[in-house]
């Protein structure tokens, strides 16, 4: 990509979901770093790099995780973090066998955290999936702020008042 003058690169990630598999992941993104220039990656990992972002389940770091984490560590990838929800995905209705865990994220090299500083992650609402969306915002703005554009916002208590079904109608 280049904005204002600033190259760099972004790889979508889609992880192994196979645990004997998973190093195939981290070989590629230690593969894609060799190269130069600031570089992100986004997407599903299919796997935490914390012991705190599992919830529930067995609850256990796996050794794909201690791979992914020695993998973010050593290429002195940073995770930039998230505003909203702490996980990224949920299996299971009852609290009982409720998992969830923190599976996608955003990790960008040093270089391209110099670049944009005020970069953020936001983790979106979560409709019909698994998989929470995630946001990346290079330009520091918060969410949801736009220049001349209103959205309109419907009100329940309106329901209550004389005349508004008419309102709507002749809409």
């Amino acid at each position: 990509m280049d904005k204002g003058g600033k190259k760099w690169r972004f790889v979508g990630i889609y992880g192994w979901l196979e645990a004997a598999n998973k190093r195939h992941t981290w070989e590629l993104i230690t593969r894609l770093c060799k190269d130069e220039g600031p570089i992100v990656f986004g997407g599903d990992f299919n796997e935490v790099l914390y012991r705190n972002e599992i919830e529930g389940g067995a609850g256990k770091m796996r050794r794909s995780s201690s791979d992914f984490q020695n993998t973010v560590e050593s290429l002195e990838l940073r995770d930039l973090g998230y505003n909203g929800i702490w996980y990224t995905w949920e299996r299971g209705k009852r609290k009982k066998n409720k998992i969830r865990e923190r599976l996608d994220r955003f990790l960008a090299s040093q270089s391209w955290c110099a670049a944009y500083p005020m970069a953020q992650v936001f983790h979106l609402t979560r409709f019909k999936s698994d998989h929470t969306p995630i946001l990346l915002r290079c330009d520091g703005r918060p969410r949801g702020k736009r220049r001349k554009e209103r959205r309109f916002r419907f009100e329940t208590a309106w329901l209550l008042e004389e005349g508004c079904e008419k309102v709507v109608r002749e809409a």
